[in-house]
């Protein structure tokens, strides 16, 4: 159970992609973050991305989340570096235990859909946040192509950019296996996936002005090919993927049709 291990339980295409977001959300953070004067990581997992806030955007930054082990880890690493390190807290995001409006940036990255209401989760954050203030969030999305070559899929994905009733809701309780495939142990949790106007939908009713809704990880059936070919090295599949990737991140239409949603929002009222 470390950001290590967890990597390597995963297909080296998946743990291509993972690089990415972690790249991409940094990339977010330089832009809408830096000049915050307090930041809070929701749902911080291991915690890279709040030390990252901390550490290289000098904002003094809170993670949350509930696994304490998670935590614990992520607490010893940043304190072994020198330098300020973030503070952490077993909590949860739909309860957190701030006063109101203390945040001027929340990071909310693939937690929402693990929610069993995440609307609730939604309107923690809106009061957290100071007026005018930011959240960035990234979550699974309906219209992902998941690296089919049926005719008929491809079409209902792009109607739905349009009317997202042609899509079953999708969501479901799992089991993961993902740290000991050989000797798993057993954790069951709630896994959404939204579509852009359901998520465009949800901000707004919890009092957010939505900036910019986009996509990324747009899985085509060239990909794993691609992947093959390059080998399993993170440094030969970056060579070979990334100007890929770019490209297909650059098509309209297709851009929207990634397996993430990324959102920047403002907060522009309170929820009563």
């Amino acid at each position: 159970r470390t950001p290590e291990a967890r990597a390597l339980s995963r297909p080296p295409l998946e743990r291509y992609f993972y690089r990415l977001r972690y790249e991409r959300v940094r990339r977010l953070l330089g832009l809408h973050a830096q000049n915050a004067r307090k930041a809070l990581d929701m749902g911080c997992g291991f915690g890279l991305h709040t030390g990252h806030l901390q550490r290289e955007l000098h904002v003094p930054t809170v993670g949350i989340d509930l696994d304490r082990n998670k935590l614990l880890l992520a607490a010893s690493r940043h304190r072994s570096d020198r330098g300020d390190f973030p503070a952490f807290a077993a909590a949860d995001v739909t309860r957190p235990p701030f006063r109101p409006g203390c945040f001027d940036c929340i990071l909310m990255t693939e937690v929402l859909e693990h929610l069993v209401k995440p609307r609730e989760g939604l309107a923690a954050a809106n009061t957290l946040l100071a007026p005018g203030g930011t959240l960035i969030l990234t979550t699974p999305s309906r219209h992902d192509l998941a690296y089919t070559l049926n005719p008929f899929r491809v079409l209902e994905k792009l109607l739905s950019l349009v009317w997202d009733e042609v899509l079953p809701p999708y969501h479901h309780l799992h089991e993961r296996r993902e740290y000991d495939r050989k000797n798993p142990a057993r954790q069951y949790g709630i896994h959404f996936h939204f579509s852009r106007q359901e998520l465009a939908g949800m901000l707004s009713e919890n009092g957010f002005d939505t900036v910019y809704l986009g996509s990324f990880e747009v899985e085509i059936p060239l990909l794993p090919w691609a992947a093959r070919l390059a080998g399993r090295t993170p440094e030969r599949m970056a060579r070979c993927l990334d100007p890929v990737v770019s490209r297909l991140e650059q098509i309209p239409i297709l851009n929207l049709l990634g397996q993430h949603l990324v959102c920047i929002a403002l907060k522009d009222r309170e929820i009563r």
